[in-house]
């Protein structure tokens, strides 16, 4: 199996590839994990107090992207935020396109005190560029490019100065499996290294100090630990913890030390509907198999198979039983056919 390799803060998830190439880019909507013509969404949630944490790892409860949203016909967003005590707090977005209807450029606008929080100018691939605002003066930019099939190849942070604060280089096979990352923060300075050989299946992964010595480093392949080692027994720290896709529900969840094993337990999802938007079930098991935490969501669909309502319960230990957690309603409205 092919998989493709990205690194998260404090944890590196190894995702499947899905041919990232092929697909086509996916509007704001879809990226909000919407479907259908959405012209809008309300979210209102009601959540019990209740004491439930799930361990660092893949997300047991799929949050809501976005509460209170817009989009423009093409599925483009055009506000984004949550309504708190009645007043909308988040961004007001407006566009700039071309001749032929391409987005172009977008100028955000933070609420309540509708002042500019940034600007993005728009390629063909996804932004280009970001320039950052605070009390009207420029706080920091972002410089983005992309490789000949449209995967992001470079992405430079500059603070207000143009100091350099952080990049990160990605070199992509043609279906998007990521095969090099490096990443540097500061002004230049090495943050992390990480390679990736689909022939073999094998990830090697290096983290640096401020020195340039080598911290923490690991090699995984066919879904097992075939190496770790770091400097520090301190916890947490980025890179102990890695997650893999086995099969098409399941997720294992690796934590890592260099005073112990590397201990490995699964999360087995299932699914309402097509696709992968909606998990019914949610079962973290550790490696014994032994049920440590749940997560059960039911629904409600409209025509566009889009929920308007999710219950969603929990289970502990401490719980000892399924428990209330969370139920949203979303009222949702579509521009017409």
């Amino acid at each position: 199996m092919q998989w493709f390799r990205c690194v998260a803060p404090m944890t590196l998830a190894l995702l499947a590839s899905t041919g990232l190439a092929q697909e086509k880019p996916k509007t704001d909507a879809e990226t909000d994990w919407l479907r259908g013509p959405v012209k809008s969404v309300v979210t209102v949630s009601e959540r019990p107090s209740v004491k439930w944490q799930q361990s660092s790892g893949p997300s047991m409860v799929m949050p809501i992207l976005c509460h209170d949203c817009e989009y423009d016909p093409d599925g483009t967003r055009t506000l984004s935020g949550d309504v708190i005590d009645g007043k909308f707090y988040g961004s007001i977005i407006t566009l700039t396109r071309d001749a032929n209807g391409r987005v172009t450029k977008r100028l955000v606008a933070g609420t309540p005190e509708s002042s500019l929080s940034h600007d993005e100018i728009v390629g063909p691939w996804g932004k280009t560029e970001e320039t950052d605002y605070q009390d009207g003066k420029i706080f920091a930019r972002q410089l983005i490019q992309y490789d000949q099939y449209g995967h992001m190849s470079d992405w430079l942070t500059l603070d207000a100065n143009g100091i350099q604060t952080g990049r990160t280089s990605t070199r992509s096979a043609k279906d998007g499996t990521m095969l090099e990352r490096t990443s540097w923060i500061h002004d230049g300075e090495l943050s992390y290294h990480e390679t990736y050989n689909p022939e073999t299946d094998e990830q090697n992964f290096t983290r640096y100090d401020e020195s340039g010595n080598a911290v923490l480093t690991f090699k995984f392949a066919h879904n097992q630990v075939i190496s770790f080692w770091e400097a520090s027994d301190e916890t947490p720290q980025f890179g102990q913890g890695f997650t893999s896709d086995v099969g098409e529900n399941d997720r294992d969840t690796f934590q890592c030390t260099s005073t112990s094993q590397c201990v490995r337990s699964r999360v087995h999802f299932e699914y309402a509907g097509p696709g992968k938007l909606n998990p019914t079930t949610a079962e973290w098991r550790d490696a014994s198999g032994n049920l440590t935490l749940g997560a059960y969501c039911k629904y409600e669909f409209d025509e566009f198979q889009n929920w308007t309502k999710r219950t969603v319960q929990v289970w502990s230990p401490d719980l000892r039983q399924r428990t209330l957690y969370e139920t949203d309603t979303r009222t949702i409205t579509y521009w017409s056919k």
